[in-house]
């Protein structure tokens, strides 16, 4: 009997002892990189500077000092605050396999934002569809796109709107449907944008357009460029 109560004291011990290790507020990224992927059947913009991201490379650059990669395999995203996935399945009709989108969940779990971004050509791509399927994200592109380019409203309340003024230029963007997800780009009912964060950790943001930032002068827009820069900063807090 002696023992049985020795063990029934010990095992409440123990119980008492176990620590909740589960965060409680989120995560955001304190790394000083940037991403800017175009693997998988990604694009990395032509000679006239369409889909082109060095414009935005550089912008990121100077304003921040931040290091800014553009690369055609994933690995470690935990070491970046912002992975751009430039419109993966355009060149080429793949998916990600579970490796890849190991990395990607892993760079979630860390804080890191991931931002996928379709084209014109690309709104019908599995790749982002079965991507944002296997990350648990409600948001699909439909299929659909604009006939015109579209001047977005960023959804009010959002970290993505701070300075925000007159509105996101987008060319001829897909459509997306929000299933749940945060509304982020939209004109009156069509939406070219949302976000969502499953838990404590980064957030997956789907734009329908990855040109509103590419080598053709988008960035002379003011709220394109503060909009990339808000993508960037992640943190409603940044300083």
């Amino acid at each position: 009997m002696l023992m049985l109560l020795t063990l029934a004291c010990f095992k409440g011990e123990a119980e008492d002892s176990v620590v909740d290790t589960e965060p409680t507020e989120i995560t955001y990224p304190s790394a000083e990189s940037v991403m800017i992927y175009v693997g998988h059947g990604g694009v990395s913009g032509d000679q006239s500077g369409n889909g082109g991201w060095s414009d935005a490379q550089e912008a990121i650059a100077t304003e921040y000092g931040f290091n800014v990669e553009e690369r055609a395999s994933l690995g470690d995203l935990t070491q970046f605050r912002t992975v751009f996935m430039v419109s993966p399945g355009e060149d080429e009709d793949v998916t990600l396999g579970a490796n890849a989108v190991a990395d990607v969940q892993a760079g979630l779990d860390a804080g890191t934002r991931i931002v996928l971004m379709a084209g014109v050509d690309n709104c019908e791509s599995r790749a982002i569809n079965s991507l944002l399927e296997e990350l648990g994200a409600p948001m699909r592109l439909t299929g659909e796109v604009a006939t015109a380019p579209v001047l977005a409203d960023v959804g009010a309340g959002l970290q993505m709107s701070k300075d925000i003024s007159e509105g996101v230029l987008l060319s001829t963007p897909c459509k997306v449907e929000t299933n749940g997800a945060d509304a982020m780009l939209f004109e009156t009912r069509d939406i070219y944008g949302a976000a969502w964060r499953g838990g404590w950790g980064g957030d997956v943001v789907l734009i329908g357009d990855h040109r509103f930032a590419d080598d053709t002068g988008k960035l002379e827009n003011r709220d394109n460029a503060q909009f990339v820069f808000n993508l960037v900063e992640v943190d409603p807090d940044f300083e």
